[in-house]
């Protein structure tokens, strides 16, 4: 498979994962316990930084597939994950995540409505990677709080982390999920990601720049989700997050980018 054909089916993958929520029941409520698979198809347009750290922003519009088994077994484009232990407000498992990388072509991207940059001109491609972990999460109504460390491998390595907090309230047939997240980099992260190497400073004239590890980010993500007409559900899901760190004094960053990151999207999507 060539290497834009590879990238399309990429992007068509992403989806709309960006966001993960529960599915909600014909009367709004968000379903706890489901009997066998549930299988939701739908849609989102989405307003989001061209790539991480970037100051052009783009508007897409992606399908999306997501899928769960009972409370056991989740399934979204960028995770996979299985909850072994799940009681006394405690949730344990092992979590697989998969970063599609990075293009240096923006153009390519099928999906995109509006939005093209050249900021990543000269910075050449980085290739595929898998994220594979383990997940802990205890809930405490209205507040569940969440870490995820997980082994980086083929485009980077080392640990990777997040630490969430997450505050939710059904408000008659809306629920809406509010709060912060810190995102941990392992050095080989941060250097392919917003590193410069010497073949990268001749191409674009940025300066040589070598990135460790450390905390790469951090933020605050909200989701409103409601129930429309049986089993069809709306999603609208914001993001901010600010670059810190070695990620945010890149080169990259404080001359073809932005440190301050938004994210908006709305997603329709149908209960099968």
């Amino acid at each position: 498979m060539g290497l834009k054909s590879r990238f399309f089916l990429v992007l068509f993958f992403c989806g709309i994962s960006i966001v993960t929520v529960a599915y909600p029941s014909k009367t709004g409520e968000v379903s706890q316990q489901k009997p066998g698979w549930t299988i939701s198809l739908g849609a989102a347009t989405i307003v989001s930084p061209l790539f991480e750290g970037a100051r052009s922003y783009g508007l897409s519009l992606f399908p999306s597939i997501n899928a769960r088994y009972k409370d056991l077994f989740f399934f979204s484009s960028r995770e996979l994950g299985f909850n072994v232990f799940n009681q006394s407000g405690w949730r344990l498992g092992p979590i697989a995540k998969f970063n599609f990388g990075r293009q240096e072509g923006l153009k390519r991207s099928p999906f995109r409505l509006v939005g093209d940059s050249d900021a990543l001109d000269g910075m050449g491609n980085i290739n595929m990677a898998v994220e594979a972990g383990g997940f802990a999460k205890y809930k405490m109504k209205p507040f569940e709080f969440g870490l995820e460390l997980r082994q980086a491998f083929f485009a980077y390595h080392g640990l990777m982390a997040d630490a969430t907090i997450k505050y939710s309230r059904q408000i008659k047939a809306v629920r809406v999920v509010l709060g912060p997240v810190v995102h941990y980099g392992s050095r080989s992260y941060m250097d392919t990601y917003f590193g410069i190497n010497p073949s990268q400073a001749a191409d674009t004239g940025l300066s040589e720049y070598e990135a460790k590890q450390g905390i790469k980010s951090y933020g605050i993500s909200g989701t409103i989700m409601t129930t429309l007409k049986k089993r069809y559900f709306v999603v609208i899901f914001a993001n901010y997050s600010r670059l810190t760190g070695y990620a945010s004094n890149s080169p990259l960053v404080q001359k073809r980018g932005d440190p301050n990151q938004f994210m908006l999207g709305f997603s329709l999507a149908y209960a099968l």
